[in-house]
């Protein structure tokens, strides 16, 4: 299904993806372009349209990676939460733009799904609690269970953004729903 107007289009996976391929994606997401992504256990992260695999410029995540959700960031960039962290796309040439990775702060590589904040930043969800990303000053602030958090362990496919703005992310003991621009940060930090 991909929305139109006040409606929803569906689409036909078949036309899409060859049979063999479809039978394998257990993660498929569309893109602003008309490009079907794809992964799973089995099938490495790629771009396919009108059946044809499309190539990956200037390489690709690693053959086991799995994508974990698929945001548009506009008509050509996307965000991809993996289980080998937060991938930036280009969506005309389907060229990674930046991987983030524990190294650049997150709490853990596998990320489940990310939902906007409103404000150009961004909440995603892992096994090690929640991040809030700013891509203009990359950078995460990670939260546990010491901030009130059900636990440090997410799900995919359990995160939402209400109409209101509210944010809601499940996890293994339930969800935690919150309004991001109320969540402040401690300047006080021990050292």
């Amino acid at each position: 299904y991909r929305r139109e107007g006040n409606g929803w289009q569906i689409t036909a996976l078949p036309a899409a993806f060859p049979d063999s391929i479809a039978r394998l994606a257990e993660r498929i997401a569309l893109d602003p372009l008309g490009q079907w992504w794809c992964s799973g256990t089995l099938l490495p992260i790629s771009a396919w349209k009108e059946g044809v695999r499309l190539p990956l410029a200037g390489g690709a995540p690693h053959s086991e990676a799995v994508m974990t959700s698929f945001t548009a960031a506009g008509a050509n960039e996307a965000w991809m939460t993996t289980s080998d962290g937060l991938y930036r796309w280009s969506l005309a040439d389907r060229r990674i733009l930046r991987h983030y990775t524990i190294h650049d702060g997150l709490p853990d590589q596998y990320l489940y799904m990310m939902l906007p904040a409103g404000d150009g930043t961004w909440w995603i969800s892992s096994n090690k609690g929640l991040s809030h990303f700013r891509p203009q000053r990359p950078g995460f602030r990670n939260y546990g269970a010491k901030q009130g958090l059900q636990s440090r362990e997410f799900n995919t496919g359990a995160a939402l953004r209400s109409a209101s703005g509210l944010l809601y992310f499940g996890g293994v003991n339930g969800f935690n729903r919150f309004r991001p621009e109320a969540v402040e940060d401690d300047p006080d930090t021990a050292l």
